[in-house]
């Protein structure tokens, strides 16, 4: 007799089996769902990076200063005094003039004998000193090392040469404090010999150039220092920025100035651009320009006025900043780019975006639990959004559900793993 026989003979069987069977399905099923939200459902992450994007608009950028040229009379090898960018008084010489170039040859060699000179005529230290305690130099070399690496890491490289002659000084100091034995003063006389017979070669008397007013000093001179007048901008017209852009550089100028001088900090740029896309510059407002002729320095700038007439379908924008960025070449006609708007967020792809009560986020994994956090759209890309690292203001029915909404989720973070793949997610889950 089979067991199936058995148990239609005997009924209670049947039915206790039938119950047993039953109560087994209904322990699976509820496991099941008791575990399921444990289970791994496949999840992936990607790690929330900040990521900057920016609008631009490219123009045509034209350099405005208060300069005043050094003019020359008629000799034109001219070697400069100072350094370029040097801070100058009114009525210092800052070059000086030759009628034959070799003179300037000859004087650049004279000049670096007597820098030479100077070096070790200060590098002597008095007999007391001597048997002083080294350390005192050490310790003055290596501050200069210490401002020469900053200049460096300033990328002020003119500023870091300039502390060379100080550098030989110490370290011939402490030549002479190691070896009292060494002396200078034979090294001194032959220099002075050497110097004395470039004299007799100097076929003429320089003349010397002296600043017409106190600025900074540059010997880059292009002719349109009398063309692009700091004095025009108030009261410029758009004919008149047409007219300036337009000329052309002064010949006689160009060629008999030896340099000019800087008078003023403040410095301007004017460009032109139609009306549609400047409809949102505000005069007051600070911008950032990017100069690529300048390694893309970022310089900024305030919107000092914008230039606009009701039969044009164009606009002049003058900014104007005191900044005097290292090493920026001031050519007088570059390209610009005026960054328009700056986004900084959190970069996410748009598959990770989700909805909780109204509220934009997405689900987060903090060890092996699912958070949900809340997330603003600050710009859209193709496949992804940046994110606001910032507080956000989300719409709600009343102000009670807000606050209980805010309290409950977190904004995004930085380096918070984002979940951009998973099933049946929700806030709390357990992920194994």
């Amino acid at each position: 007799m089979s067991w199936i026989e058995k148990l239609f003979l005997h009924p209670e069987k049947l039915l206790k089996s039938l119950a047993v069977f039953l109560a087994s399905i209904f322990v699976l099923v509820y496991a099941y769902f008791q575990i399921a939200p444990h289970v791994s459902s496949d999840v992936r992450t990607e790690v929330a990076l900040a990521a900057t994007v920016e609008q631009t608009t490219e123009a045509e950028g034209y350099i405005f200063r208060s300069e005043t040229p050094v003019t020359m009379n008629g000799k034109s090898n001219i070697m400069s005094a100072v350094d370029d960018g040097e801070k100058v008084s009114k009525g210092q010489k800052i070059a000086n003039a030759y009628q034959q170039s070799f003179d300037t040859s000859i004087q650049q060699q004279i000049e670096e004998i007597d820098r030479q000179i100077n070096i070790l005529s200060n590098s002597s230290v008095e007999q007391d000193f001597i048997v002083s305690d080294i350390n005192k130099i050490d310790s003055k070399i290596e501050d200069i090392f210490k401002n020469i690496k900053t200049d460096i890491s300033r990328n002020d490289f003119a500023g870091a040469v300039r502390q060379r002659d100080d550098l030989l000084i110490q370290m011939n100091k402490r030549q002479l404090t190691v070896n009292s034995s060494e002396n200078y003063a034979e090294k001194i006389s032959q220099l002075e010999t050497q110097k004395q017979s470039l004299n007799t070669q100097l076929s003429g008397v320089a003349t010397y150039l002296y600043a017409p007013v106190s600025g900074y000093y540059t010997n880059i001179i292009d002719g349109y220092e009398d063309k692009y007048l700091v004095s025009m901008l108030d009261k410029m017209t758009i004919s008149d920025f047409d007219g300036v852009i337009a000329s052309s550089e002064n010949t006689d100028l160009k060629n008999n100035s030896a340099g000019k001088v800087i008078t003023d900090f403040r410095w301007y740029v004017t460009c032109k651009l139609d009306k549609k896309s400047a409809a949102d510059y505000e005069v007051g407002k600070y911008y950032t320009l990017r100069f690529p002729y300048s390694a893309n320095k970022n310089v900024k700038m305030e919107l000092k006025r914008v230039i606009s007439e009701t039969d044009k379908t164009e606009i002049v924008l003058i900014f104007s900043t005191i900044i005097m960025p290292e090493g920026f070449n001031y050519l007088r006609k570059q390209d610009v780019e005026i960054v328009n708007t700056q986004y900084t967020g959190l970069k996410v792809p748009k598959s990770a975006m989700r909805m909780i009560s109204g509220i934009k986020g997405v689900y987060i994994l903090v060890g092996d639990v699912i958070s949900f956090r809340r997330a603003e759209e600050l710009y859209e890309f193709e496949d992804s959004y940046l994110i606001s690292m910032a507080d956000s203001a989300y719409a709600f029915k009343d102000d009670e559900d807000a606050d209980k909404a805010k309290n409950k989720f977190a904004k995004l973070a930085l380096y918070d793993h984002v979940v951009v793949r998973g099933r049946d997610l929700f806030d709390g889950k357990i992920i194994s």
